[in-house]
């Protein structure tokens, strides 16, 4: 006889979600989601927040929701917009879009508590999105905001607490949710920073990934009419300086923050040499200085330093750092992009010349394109002749820019084929890129090998931390020539505009010209909160983002710990949960003692200290009728009270009565005992 199966059970199906739960995990959703807002294209981020809202409008209509196999035309257009906006699948930007609109279709579908708990997930999943993008003090403030509705959603979906009054119809107060949120974030903060100190710190973050190619900021290796003077206009922050001997500083004329060298010029653009080669540190003199550079991401290799690096950056421990290397141009060179914040020690001197030996790339520094410019030839060799010597030559070029009418604008007009023959002689108005290009060609003219410099110029002390503030405004294009065996720093801007070098760009525009809004007279108050802003936004990047492996390995060592082995770490981490739970337990029986939470156990202390008051405490030991009796005794004319009120107490705490039926009975026992005036 063929034995009988046992049919298997059907799986329970997961509870059906209330209606105001899921109003609470639209509202968690949007919080996750506004941070990418901004970040995200118009129509994604409207058709992302706009499927929340549109659950929730069906909930309040009683319309059943769509489908899931609706929703699949959404989602392949929707993956199909995306790879076309960005021209790319498979990299940060995308990624995140398509888990910002992935989010907003799994909601329009959510049902179940199963669903719910998921919508949990791609929320918190989603909150962490930001930090691929920024790890500000800001952007931390946003995800506790964000934990604190996660923590609220969680109680919502697990019915820890009940959200509906007595009438089913409205919300009761969120105080004692909130409350509760509070109480778990507080409670597990001192685990969260212990865990930060002591757990071991990765090299690289865990969403590292192959950088996008559209996210670009800063100076490029090239340079044409135009590109300084667009970024002069942003305010967005380069990168920090901290100059180790706050007793001297270079004044603003003499911070040339060094970048891309353009040795290259096609008759238009200028670009960097196609091959960087390695250089080596010339002999210098100069003032030596030591600062500490914060570099803000930029997506590009080169990093910066007041001209002239005298030793290769370092960090925090005084090792240099790997993949960095120097070129003939003096420039320093990251192998991998900056995709994200980097710290390193520098020191250089500041000197505005050096001596090299580059006879092997004379013939490249003199090159110029075709017979383009023919007029800024002609001019050059003439001049040249006149002049007799290269550098009276030089001196000559900066006296014409300085003595005739030449002006200093970031609107400067248009030229044509011929741009710096319209520039030198028709035009006469240009920008530091201007300048430095034309200059640049005059030298390679008259034979005299020259190159450009593109960096940053300047630089303001921010009173409220001290910490020099690079801004893409300070963005600005200088010349290097060689003379004999020196090169020498040349800048064309300082003979046209010497205020762009003496006291920075507004200063140096015409009236009527606006720079970039922080330097603005009439925006004074806002460049000062940027200041206060600035000084929390750094400490916070300084000391808990820049809390590397380094950092840690110092406070191991104050601990005694120089080398921790991996069982000493885990060892102290036991030991830290261990004395952390201890202690928890410890307060909270404390406090249960001190502030009970009981509302019976409330007003019995409250009874018990008036009675005190009176003359007649209870005793540690002694229970609710054995104090009854004492209390008779002192006050037999009042013995029915104290009977009724022990009774009462101990009905509702060690018998049938209920805690209301106690709470009443006490209530009544102390108006009796107030309108006996005992402890008043």
């Amino acid at each position: 006889m063929k034995p009988r199966v046992k049919p298997r059970a059907a799986a329970p199906l997961s509870p059906m979600l209330d209606g105001r739960v899921l109003r609470v995990l639209a509202i968690l959703l949007v919080v996750a989601q506004a941070p990418q807002v901004l970040r995200l294209p118009i129509w994604l981020s409207a058709l992302g927040v706009g499927l929340v809202l549109a659950r929730i409008a069906l909930l309040q209509r009683g319309i059943p929701v769509p489908r899931s196999v609706w929703l699949l035309p959404v989602v392949i257009a929707g993956g199909a917009a995306i790879r076309w906006h960005y021209g790319y699948f498979f990299g940060r930007e995308p990624g995140v879009a398509l888990l910002f609109l992935m989010s907003g279709l799994k909601f329009m579908e959510t049902r179940t508590e199963r669903d719910g708990t998921l919508i949990i997930c791609l929320a918190a999943f989603l909150a962490m999105t930001q930090f691929i993008y920024m790890q500000s003090l800001l952007s931390f403030i946003v995800l506790v905001g964000t934990v604190l509705v996660i923590t609220f959603a969680l109680h919502a979906l697990s019915g820890t607490w009940k959200l509906v009054g007595s009438s089913g119809s409205r919300l009761e107060s969120l105080r004692p949710l909130l409350r509760l949120t509070w109480t778990m974030l507080m409670q597990s903060l001192p685990l969260a920073v212990m865990l930060f100190l002591v757990f071991p710190r990765l090299t690289q973050p865990l969403w590292g990934m192959p950088t996008d190619g559209s996210a670009k900021t800063g100076l490029s290796d090239q340079m044409e009419p135009g590109a300084i003077s667009e970024l002069s206009l942003s305010d967005d922050i380069a990168f920090h300086a901290e100059f180790s001997d706050k007793l001297y500083v270079p004044p603003r004329s003499m911070r040339y923050w060094r970048g891309p060298v353009l040795s290259q010029f096609d008759g238009r653009v200028w670009r960097t040499a196609p091959r960087a080669n390695i250089g080596e540190f010339p002999v210098l003199h100069g003032i030596p200085v030591e600062y500490v550079v914060t570099l803000e991401p930029h997506q590009q290799r080169w990093l910066f330093a007041l001209d002239l690096p005298s030793s290769m950056p370092e960090d925090e421990a005084g090792l240099p750092l790997s993949n960095v290397v120097l070129t003939r141009e003096k420039q320093l060179l990251s192998i991998p992009t900056v995709g994200s914040r980097m710290i390193y020690k520098q020191r250089s001197m500041v000197a505005d010349r050096f001596v090299s030996n580059d006879d092997g790339d004379r013939p490249r520094l003199l090159r110029l394109p075709g017979n383009a410019n023919p007029r800024t030839r002609e001019f050059a060799r003439e001049e040249r002749e006149r002049a007799g010597s290269d550098a009276a030559y030089i001196q000559a070029v900066l006296m014409r820019f300085n003595r005739e009418d030449y002006g200093y604008t970031l609107s400067p007009p248009e030229v044509g084929a011929n741009g710096i023959d319209d520039f030198l002689f028709v035009t006469r108005r240009g920008f530091c890129e201007h300048y430095a290009g034309a200059f640049t060609f005059l030298m390679r003219a008259a034979g005299i090998p020259a190159r450009v410099v593109t960096g940053y110029l300047g630089g303001e002390i921010n009173p409220a931390s001290g910490v020099m503030i690079v801004r893409q405004s300070d963005a600005h294009a200088w010349v290097e020539v060689w003379i004999g065996d020196t090169w020498r720093r040349v800048d064309p801007t300082a003979a046209v505009a010497p205020e762009r070098v003496e006291r920075g760009l507004t200063a140096a525009l015409p009236a009527g010209e606006r720079g970039p809004l922080l330097s603005r007279a009439e925006w004074s108050w806002l460049r000062e909160i940027d200041w206060r802003v600035d000084a929390v936004n750094h400490n916070w990047q300084k000391w808990v983002i820049g809390f590397n492996s380094e950092r840690q390995k110092s406070l191991f060592s104050d601990l005694g710990f120089p080398s921790p082995a991996p069982w000493q770490i885990a060892a102290i981490i036991a030991a830290g949960v261990a004395l952390w739970g201890f202690g928890f337990l410890a307060w909270t029986q404390w406090r249960q003692r001190a502030h009970p939470t009981d509302p019976l156990d409330r007003l019995w202390r409250r009874i018990n200290r008036r009675l005190a008051r009176a003359g007649l405490p209870r005793m540690a030991h002694e229970g609710p009728l054995a104090y009854a009796r004492r209390l008779s005794e002192r006050w037999p004319q009042h013995e029915q009270l104290w009977r009724e009120m022990a009774n009462g107490y101990a009905a509702a705490r060690y018998g049938e009565s209920d805690i209301a039926a106690g709470v009443r009975r006490l209530h009544h026992s102390f108006a009796a005992m107030r309108a006996a005036n005992f402890g008043h």
